[in-house]
């Protein structure tokens, strides 16, 4: 019962602190952020400008039931269209990535990657915020009911 007491305050700081109220939604059309009164408006030079470097994913969401990860995976996309996840145990997987009208499309390059299931549901919605720290990355599968939460610093 202690640890179970634990494990909810833990999870119930961790969604108070990740809520927030002054988002910034990019569209990925005009390729530019939507004004706010708090932060500087930020233009994005091509249309897959807003997901590419390295992001952290500690949460995802499956069947509605969100799990949080005590250690994170880190994700990132290239230049390229190529990519790569980074998990706990320091094993690199490697996809390649494509992003045309809103949906990204993740084509797993390693064979061991569907062993591991992340990004393995692809095609996605993506939906970009932005707030005075950084900015939150989601990415809601069309075919499964899953959703990656993703974030990095500005």
């Amino acid at each position: 019962m202690r640890y179970t007491s634990i494990y909810i305050l833990i999870l119930t700081i961790m969604f108070v602190s990740c809520g927030r109220t002054d988002n910034k939604k990019i569209d990925s059309e005009k390729q530019e952020v939507s004004p706010s009164s708090d932060s500087l408006s930020v233009e994005l030079s091509s249309e897959h400008q807003n997901i590419l470097g390295i992001w952290t994913n500690c949460a995802t969401n499956h069947n509605g039931v969100i799990m949080t990860a005590n250690v994170c995976k880190t994700i990132e996309f290239k230049t390229d269209n190529s990519g790569s996840v980074m998990y706990p145990s320091q094993e690199i997987r490697t996809f390649s990535w494509a992003f045309t009208d809103d949906i990204l499309t993740v084509n797993l390059t390693d064979d061991k990657m569907e062993s591991y299931r992340t990004l393995s549901e692809s095609p996605f919605q993506i939906q970009l915020t932005e707030d005075s720290l950084g900015f939150d990355l989601e990415l809601k599968s069309k075919n499964e009911n899953k959703i990656y939460y993703l974030g990095r610093q500005k």
